[in-house]
């Protein structure tokens, strides 16, 4: 039975750091776009071929002007030459360098949908393996087991009280009658009677100081005491 719950506890735990992973690769689908994006290769690249078809014009244009003496217009096409050669290899090296990021990315982006799809079916198989745990006799047995306990609990817990309630009304019971005898023993009464003559004259009777009320059954036996005066 407690193999039974450890494997449910580890179940739940389970899928628990599943969901969590999903949520992971939920929130880097929706924050991808801060990537370099396919289309920003496409315009670097677009750039490139706009460049060389500019440098392969500027080249056109200096040897059919070469031929001449006009040497201010070719050192300006050859400055205009070098500076488009200049830009043409920063632009190739920037797509170059977006084209290396996108190719990360996406094979990052392929092993995480992979992981997410071995997760979510991982996540149906525990799943699964839960709701038979749950449906199982062991497991029915298992929460009938703790409703008893529970039962079993609060027996204890009310004969607890009841104990209590019993010792209180014990202990109250017993002030009352410690008080009581000693009242009567503070205060006894002395009766005259003239019903009993001895030889014609009065008698006088003290009655006993009865103490037995003062006994208690759970501290020790009955204390009896008596006197008797005749005169």
């Amino acid at each position: 039975m407690r193999e039974l719950v450890n494997q449910m506890s580890s179940s739940v735990e389970s899928k628990s750091i599943l969901q969590y992973r999903i949520n992971q690769l939920k929130v880097f689908q929706e924050h991808r776009k801060a990537y370099p994006d396919i289309v920003e290769v496409k315009e670097a690249q677009l750039q490139i071929i706009r460049l060389n078809k500019e440098i392969k014009d500027t080249e056109n244009l200096l040897l059919s002007i070469k031929g001449s003496n006009d040497e201010e217009h070719i050192q300006a096409l050859e400055d205009t030459y070098s500076k488009l050669n200049d830009l043409l290899i920063e632009r190739e090296s920037e797509a170059n360098g977006l084209e290396e990021e996108i190719r990360i990315e996406i094979k990052t982006y392929e092993d995480l949908q992979n992981c997410l799809a071995e997760k979510i079916a991982e996540n149906k198989s525990l799943t699964l393996e839960l709701e038979e745990l749950k449906n199982s006799e062991h497991f029915k047995d298992l929460q009938k087991i703790k409703e008893e306990e529970d039962n079993i609990n609060q027996i204890i817990r009310e004969r607890e009280n009841k104990k209590q309630q019993f010792l209180k009304t014990k202990n109250e019971s017993i002030n009352k009658s410690m008080i009581k005898n000693n009242q009567e023993l503070q205060v006894p009464q002395i009766i005259v009677t003239d019903s009993s003559r001895i030889e014609g004259k009065p008698q006088l009777q003290i009655p006993r100081l009865r103490l037995s009320s003062l006994s208690m059954s759970m501290s020790g036996g009955p204390l009896n005491r008596s006197s008797s005066i005749n005169k």
